[in-house]
């Protein structure tokens, strides 16, 4: 599962990657979590374009408030009665600075993060849906690769950057879509590394707690 997250990336290097405008309301975030705003790509009649959306997708007025709706299973998101529409035409791209995690036993977690090695955001897939005038979204996940396996059971779905564009086309059709969801190697371009416990509180919201805490063989060793 994928529950935290840091999100911050400058305008230029934004609209230089994704080809559409940074909105003018996004404010880097560095401890993001569920029920909050995450900037997305998506695609709709108005094209390209990033927006903010709530973090948990809403499909009815009448969805319960408990339902996990913040991260979905790719493997079964397109037959989902809950994601199977928004799989069929409103997929997104969600691009983040790191992903975090916790690791170790009871007692003894520790908060880890899993960036790119090169800088780059890690984009990933995710799907949309707009109910009354809200922007909401679910993030994918899938088994995990390289290290992912040493973290979770389950990690965000990456996409690579050839997949982007019919991956976002809602006239992809869901059999190519998910045919975009297969393995890839963008594993091997992440890396692992401790960050602040202080991420653990969701009011903490500061850049000192994305850098490297310790490292991260100090912790699994």
């Amino acid at each position: 599962m994928c529950g935290r997250a840091w999100q911050s990336i400058t305008k230029a290097n934004f609209e230089r990657l994704f080809r559409t405008e940074l909105p003018e309301a996004f404010a880097p975030r560095h401890n993001l979590a569920p029920t909050q705003e995450l900037l997305i790509i998506l695609q709709d009649e108005q094209g390209k374009r990033a927006r903010l959306a709530h973090w948990g997708l809403k499909t009815s007025a009448t969805q319960p408030t408990t339902l996990s709706t913040f991260n979905a299973r790719s493997e079964t998101a397109s037959t989902s009665p809950l994601y199977g529409d928004a799989f069929r035409s409103r997929r997104a791209l969600i691009p983040l600075s790191s992903i975090y995690e916790w690791i170790g036993g009871k007692g003894k977690r520790k908060p880890v993060g899993i960036t790119r090695k090169d800088g780059r955001p890690v984009v990933c897939a995710g799907l949309w849906q707009e109910l009354e005038g809200q922007l909401t979204c679910t993030m994918l996940t899938t088994s995990p690769f390289g290290v992912f396996t040493e973290v979770h059971d389950r990690q965000p779905l990456l996409l690579p950057q050839d997949c982007w564009g019919a991956w976002l086309d809602p006239a992809t059709s869901v059999e190519d879509a998910r045919n975009l969801m297969g393995v890839n190697d963008l594993h091997r371009a992440t890396q692992v590394y401790a960050v602040d416990p202080a991420v653990g509180n969701v009011r903490n919201d500061s850049a000192l707690l994305c850098k490297p805490f310790m490292p991260f063989s100090v912790i699994t060793g």
